[in-house]
């Protein structure tokens, strides 16, 4: 679940990351600086953005979601939904009553 660049580079090698999702995305090669492989840069930016004490949902999820989801054709943007498969599943939307 430690979800590295050269596990997607290429080709999808992560076909566990792929059902699961990454619980950590490692940055190396530069991946967070860099327009190589979108979808870590994506990850990088919408954490870098995010302020603390903020609604997660609305301030991490949701761009984060927007920025995977730009049209991208590298072979790591083509298993984009490893990056949003884990925040999905615990960062909800609160609903006041």
């Amino acid at each position: 679940y430690n979800y590295r660049p050269d596990h997607c580079m290429y080709m999808s090698v992560c076909t566990e990351a792929e059902k699961e999702g990454a619980l950590v995305i490692h940055g190396s090669r530069g991946t967070f600086h860099s327009q190589k492989q979108p979808p870590f840069r994506a990850a990088y930016r919408a954490m870098q953005e995010y302020q603390l004490d903020t609604d997660p949902y609305e301030n991490l999820l949701l761009p984060l979601q927007s920025y995977l989801t730009m049209q991208d054709i590298s072979n790591c943007g083509k298993v984009w939904k490893v990056f949003i498969i884990q925040p999905e599943l615990h960062l909800t939307k609160n609903v006041i009553t």
